[in-house]
C-alpha cells in the first residue's frame, strides 16, 4: 500500500496518510510538542496510527517527499471542533479573549486545519503575522490539539 502525502503550500502543512481512511475515522489526535516542528499524530478507533500532520513542512520534511506530494488548498481532516469551548479555554489560559464579532466569525466558520484555526484566532487578536509569534502560535496549536482530543473522547463516549 502506498503512503499518500498531501501538502497545503499556503499554510505549509503536510499530511502523511499511512492508510486509506476517511477523515471521520480519526478518533484520537496526539500532539507531539517536543518535536522540532509541530507534529500531530492521528489514530483510528482501533488505536492504529493512520496519519500524521507536520506544520512548517518545508523546514521539517525531506524536499523529495514534498516534491512528490499532492498539492492541496487545505488538509482534509473533517474533525469537528467545539470552537466556542476552545475560545473560552484560550481566553482563560492564554488571555486571548476575542471581541464578540470576531468570536462569532471564528465559531461559525468550518476550519479544515488546526493551523488555519490558530492563525485566524491570532489574526483576530491583532497579530499581523501569527506565525511570527512562534511561542504563542504553538501554544494555540497545542490548545487546538488538546481540544480535539477532548472532543474525540466525548464523541466516543
Amino acid at each position: 500500500m502506498a503512503v499518500r502525502v498531501l501538502h497545503a503550500t499556503r499554510t505549509d502543512a503536510a499530511y502523511v496518510a499511512l492508510q486509506p481512511v476517511e477523515p471521520a475515522a480519526v478518533r484520537h489526535t496526539v500532539l507531539v510538542d517536543d518535536a522540532p516542528g509541530l507534529l500531530l499524530l492521528d489514530y483510528d478507533a482501533a488505536g492504529q496510527l493512520v496519519g500524521l500532520e507536520v506544520l512548517d513542512a518545508t523546514r521539517h520534511l525531506p524536499p523529495a517527499l514534498l516534491a512528490h506530494a499532492e498539492q492541496v488548498e487545505q488538509l482534509p481532516h473533517g474533525r469537528d471542533l467545539e470552537v466556542a469551548g476552545l475560545l473560552d479555554d484560550l481566553c482563560a489560559s492564554l488571555g486571548i479573549c476575542l471581541p464578540a464579532a470576531a468570536r462569532q466569525r471564528i465559531v461559525t466558520t468550518h476550519w479544515e486545519t488546526a493551523e488555519a484555526l490558530a492563525a485566524a484566532i491570532l489574526l483576530a487578536e491583532g497579530f499581523a503575522d501569527p506565525t511570527r509569534e512562534r511561542g504563542l502560535y504553538r501554544a494555540v496549536l497545542a490548545a487546538v490539539a488538546r481540544h480535539r482530543q477532548g472532543a474525540d473522547v466525548r464523541a466516543r463516549g
